[in-house]
Order: structure tokens, then sequence, then C-alpha cells
């Protein structure tokens, strides 16, 4: 339920110098400096930095520390999970303490830190991984966000999901759904190593995750009424978590299954829906799965409404396929039938907060 959290703290003049102090630990990327020698524990990352204040003496000195919940929160062993259990909670204070306390004695109360950033993830089991993927990204696209893609193209409508992944981001959110197998097949390949245990558990995994920035978890915070922005304020919102994981989803998938390109024609034309709206939906349909260069829902719009400027409302078109359970993307050929991943998230959440009771 959640992979990693990125806290922040200040911290003292005198703190910050004994660090600095510690040449041979750092690692240096992007002109900033990293110590990772507390990773294998689940503190991936420690970072620090000070701020000047413009047209002011005042200095502020600060830490940054990026962490695994379930990696730190179990004493630093593997164990190829997420951070589900609340229960877990204590021990994360616990282990954060002993561990950062090498570095920040007297910041190594969890407590006193603040949540810059939270990933709340679900891993759904599947053996289509592979054709969800593809179907996701010729998706529709959330609304102000853009296609990460490493700003690759300057033009939106140009820029490419890269393979085993969906990923789109804004200032407040990134969205993250990937083929759990294949992105670690390639951090082994990148860093020269083999942990074949990582990659049969990965196997099958689709992964969800959207990681909640720094405007986010005030927007968090602010309508959870939390008194602060502690990391457990953040653990226990499982109705909350939900919401923000569904949302990401259908915002891309909809709310429908997916069939074959003549599977879904047959299904808008034995719908209630009038003739000339069913003629416009398979309009449509031809131009998401078409070879016009609109291959995907969100591509499809900015054409149709150059074709179609007084036509019905693009939005409109789709509530129809929504109404008929029709997803307008449709699947290759050796794939017939593809659900639609909705109630397989509601249901991880079902199970989760059923287990929290017992």
């Amino acid at each position: 339920m959640i992979h990693t959290a990125e806290l922040i703290k200040e911290i003292s003049e005198e703190e910050y110098k004994y660090i600095l102090s510690l040449v041979e630990k750092f690692e240096y990327r992007n002109n900033k400096a990293h110590i990772y020698a507390l990773a294998e524990y689940g503190i991936t990352d420690i970072e620090i930095n000070r701020y000047v204040a413009q047209n002011s003496p005042t200095i502020t000195y600060y830490c940054k520390a990026i962490i695994n919940l379930a990696r730190l929160s179990n004493d630093g062993k593997q164990e190829y999970r997420l951070f589900t259990d609340i229960t877990d909670t204590e021990k994360l204070y616990k282990y954060f303490k002993k561990y950062i306390g090498v570095y920040l004695p007297y910041s190594s109360d969890l407590s006193e830190w603040r949540t810059r950033r939270i990933d709340y993830t679900v891993d759904i089991r599947t053996p289509l991984v592979e054709a969800h993927i593809r179907a996701l990204q010729r998706g529709r696209k959330p609304p102000t966000m853009k296609i990460a893609d490493n700003n690759q193209h300057k033009q939106e409508r140009n820029r490419r999901h890269f393979r085993g992944s969906v990923r789109y981001h804004n200032k407040s959110t990134i969205i993250n759904i990937y083929d759990k197998y294949f992105e670690r097949e390639c951090k082994q390949r990148e860093r020269q190593y083999t942990d074949i245990e990582e990659l049969v558990k990965s196997q099958d995994v689709l992964r969800i995750e959207v990681q909640c920035l720094k405007s986010k978890t005030n927007y968090i915070k602010a309508k959870k009424r939390f008194e602060g922005k502690e990391i457990k304020h953040y653990l226990s919102q499982y109705a909350e978590i939900e919401n923000i994981i569904l949302r990401a989803y259908t915002q891309i998938a909809g709310h429908a299954n997916y069939y074959s390109y003549n599977r879904a024609k047959e299904l808008i034309e034995q719908s209630t829906i009038n003739r000339r709206t069913q003629a416009i939906m398979t309009d449509v349909l031809a131009l998401i799965n078409g070879n016009r260069g609109t291959r995907s829902v969100w591509k499809a719009e900015l054409k149709y409404n150059e074709l179609y400027p007084n036509g019905i409302a693009f939005k409109t078109i789709l509530k129809h396929f929504e109404e008929i359970g029709v997803n307008p993307v449709t699947l290759p050929k050796d794939v017939e039938f593809l659900p639609n991943l909705g109630e397989e998230i509601t249901k991880y959440f079902d199970t989760l907060k059923k287990s929290t009771r017992t």
C-alpha cells in the first residue's frame, strides 16, 4: 500500500557541519551531496542542504531522507513487500531512530520530521500485465497532466510512454503504472546484479503507484485536518488512499472492460442508444483504433474536435461507452477480453480493511 516516503526536517548548524565532515560517505548527484550508506536498512537517501533567505542573513539548515517503509520497519530485512500493516508503525519509528541516529543523534525522532512526499501503491496480480500496459498507454490522459518521457519531445502530442510503463505527472502528483517484473529486470541489469527471488516475486505484477508530492501532501493534510505532517497521519487513511489510487487509474482507463474491435462494434450496435449516436461512437472507435496517428483516447479527442467542432462533445461520447460497458480502446488479436481493474483495486482495499479489523 505504501512504498516510499520523503521526509524533511530542519537541523542545527552543528549537525549540518558534522554530516558535512563525513566526506568519505558522500556521493554527488546533480551537484548535491547524498549519503546512501543506510540504503540496505531502508533509509535509501540522506541529503543535507542550506537555505539562505533573500535579503536576510538568516541561514536555515535542513535534511531530507527517503525511506522504504516496509524494509525499514523490518529492521532492514528484504521481504519484497509493501508497507500495509499500520501495526508496524511503532517499528518504523524505532528503526528510523536506530539508523538515522548514527548521523543525526539529535534529529532521530521520526515524529519531528515532516512528510514531503509519499508513494501510495497497489500491486495487482495478473498474467496479462503486458496487455494492460498496452491498453493503458492508449487510454485517456488525466487532466492537467503530461506524459513523463524525460522531455524527449517538446510537444505533448508527440510524446510516447516508455516500454512497460504508463507515467503522467504534474506539480502535485506522479502517476506511474508499470510491469514490475520488467522494471526489476532492467534495474538488475543496470546495477549488474541478479536476484532470482526478487524476479519471481515480481512476476505477473502490475504496479499502480501514485506519488503524492509536496502540494498533494499539503492537500491531504488540510482535507483530513491533520495537526502536522507527521508520517503516521498518512499511513492509516485507507479510504483516502483507495480514492487516490482508484481515481488515478480510472482517469486513464475509465470504468469499462476491454474487447476486440469487432466485439466492441457489435456491442455498440446491440445497445439501446439511438442510431445516430451509435454511428458517432463507431466513428470514434475507428478513430482511436485506426492508423491515423490517434491510437489513444486523448489523441483521438484532439483529432475529433478538429474534425467535428460542432459535434457531440467527446466527453459525452465517452460516457455512452461507459454506459454500455465498452472501453473505446480495443485489444490486439491475441487477447479477446481484458477486465477493467477498478474492481480489483476496490477488492484489494476491502481485504486490507478487513485484516485491520481482525
